[in-house]
């Protein structure tokens, strides 16, 4: 995606299936599929006006560690990690979007005319810089513009030395006055306990970076334990300044401290609300051997997951992968509608950035549920003419994934020449019944895709991404997006079935 078309689409447009009436305009539907339905006994003008997907109540009185938060990566960054452009507009763009958690990596500024303000990028590549006063005040502004309260967290990833530190506490109080989370309550302090949702609405919570100090038992850190290359966020060549009381005091609600020796099992209560800071590559390595492990550390602690190092062009991981081991904050790059970000969406869209973790996560671990999916494929209505004239090779495809790995099932390919397609966009009848019968575990996604097959590597024409649980049953029209995110105005007539096996 290019730099200026991510900051030309102000939001993604998944709403357009948990809202279609909020859709820009009114879709254009194929008389094949109008008459279709009305053999079926449906009206398609009802039927176009019900969401795909529901999203589930939002319950706020449960602990932080209760829920998975919507989180942005490098939120700065335009582009790709090493040499992409930045702005203080991208924070808008994403917590607009519902992401309830940015970040900012805050550098010292030393210049021949004197100029010292601290400065946003990042650090040690050819990225450009932006004011840390000028971020502030994007979130500031972006914060609550829609009248959503729900707590907004901070990642403040520091390298500004302790003197100067000051100046940024002081640059947030200024932006942000009395949506600063400060610790002002000691009734969490005093009983152990951890505050909810509720405590914080209307709240901005910094997650400021903790160093214990040093033990000589407790050195190696656990990716060391376990062989495993640890890619940071970026490649340092001097140590990281210490964190003044000033700036550590506003961390109070999120320490945020990278993993030590023993951490899954170390009793981590001073200071409060330690949050583990762990790249993608330290936890999957652990997952398969200390699942139940991880899970049960993330009933006690905050946890945010950064992306390994080598995601240079901004792509990213599976979110649920760490959703599944309870992880809270699953930190992506928001400059591509990628599969990783399809399945963000699906997971937060509608839900004001915050869902609370199934009860599994929050008890025992029981087997994941025995589940029949039917997914009925019938019309396509108005999708885009390409701008090239050239030959279409159309298939649909339903993409299930979920813990047991992924499942694809393709319709027949349909062949067209572009020139066929008229202005209003092609219409096109298939009849195909997609079944799986899979193992959900509460992050079962269903992604509905009509591809080009023309290309090495096929090109999505048309996407749909769900949360299995609330995809809703029956006919309904799936509203289509492009590879960046924004509605097609395309719809895919589908009705989809799930029964307990």
């Amino acid at each position: 995606m290019e730099d200026a078309t991510y900051l030309a689409n102000p939001r993604f447009e998944t709403h357009v299936n948990v809202n279609p009436e909020r859709a820009s305009r009114f879709p254009r539907l194929s008389q094949a599929v109008i008459d279709f339905l009305g053999l079926h006994g449906e009206s398609a003008e009802q039927v176009v006006q019900l969401p795909a997907t529901i999203p589930p109540v939002f319950d706020d009185s449960l602990p932080l560690t209760d829920y998975f938060v919507s989180t942005s990566h490098n939120t700065y960054l335009l582009g790709n990690q090493l040499w992409g452009k930045a702005s203080p507009s991208s924070y808008s763009h994403v917590i607009l979007n519902g992401a309830r958690c940015v970040e900012i990596d805050v550098w010292p500024k030393h210049t021949s005319d004197g100029d010292t303000s601290p400065i946003v990028t990042h650090g040690w590549t050819l990225a450009e810089h932006i004011y840390f006063k000028d971020v502030c005040i994007t979130i500031g502004d972006a914060f609550g513009k829609k009248g959503d309260d729900l707590p907004l967290f901070v990642s403040l990833e520091c390298h500004v030395p302790t003197e100067g530190q000051q100046e940024l506490v002081d640059i947030m109080k200024e932006a942000w006055g009395d949506k600063l989370a400060l610790h002002f309550n000691d009734q969490f302090s005093q009983s152990g306990s951890i505050a909810s949702v509720k405590d914080l609405r209307g709240k901005i919570v910094m997650m400021i970076e903790y160093y214990p100090p040093a033990n000589p038992d407790n050195v190696a850190d656990n990716l060391e334990d376990l062989n495993v290359k640890e890619e940071e966020e970026e490649v340092e060549n001097e140590p990281r300044p210490k964190i003044s009381e000033a700036l550590e005091t506003l961390g109070y609600y999120a320490h945020s401290m990278k993993p030590k020796k023993n951490w899954l099992t170390e009793d981590l209560t001073n200071p409060a609300n330690i949050m583990i800071n762990i790249s993608e590559s330290a936890l999957s390595a652990l997952i398969p051997t200390q699942l139940d492990a991880i899970v049960e550390n993330a009933r006690k602690h905050l946890r945010r997951v950064y992306p390994r190092g080598s995601r240079v062009r901004s792509g990213n991981m599976n979110p649920a992968t760490f959703w599944r081991a309870g992880s809270h904050f699953t930190a992506l790059n928001w400059q591509k509608f990628d599969l990783g970000m399809q399945l963000n969406e699906a997971m937060f869209c509608g839900t004001g950035g915050w869902v609370a973790k199934p009860d599994r996560l929050l008890g025992t671990l029981g087997d994941p549920e025995r589940v029949k999916i039917t997914v009925d494929v019938r019309g396509l209505s108005a999708l885009p003419r390409p701008k090239k004239d050239e030959e279409y090779r159309l298939q649909a495809r339903v993409h299930i994934l979920y813990c047991g790995g992924e499942k694809e099932l393709k319709s027949k390919t349909v062949k067209f020449d572009s020139k066929e397609i008229p202005e209003e966009g092609l219409d096109l009848m298939f009849d195909e019944r997609f079944v799986a019968e899979i193992a959900d575990d509460g992050f079962t996604f269903v992604r509905v895709l009509v591809t080009d097959d023309n290309y090495l590597k096929d090109k999505h024409l048309g996407i749909f991404c769900g949360h299995l649980q609330r995809i809703q049953q029956g006919w309904r029209f799936l509203r289509l997006l492009n590879d960046d995110g924004a509605d097609t105005h395309a719809t895919l007539l589908v009705r989809f079935g799930v029964t307990k096996t």
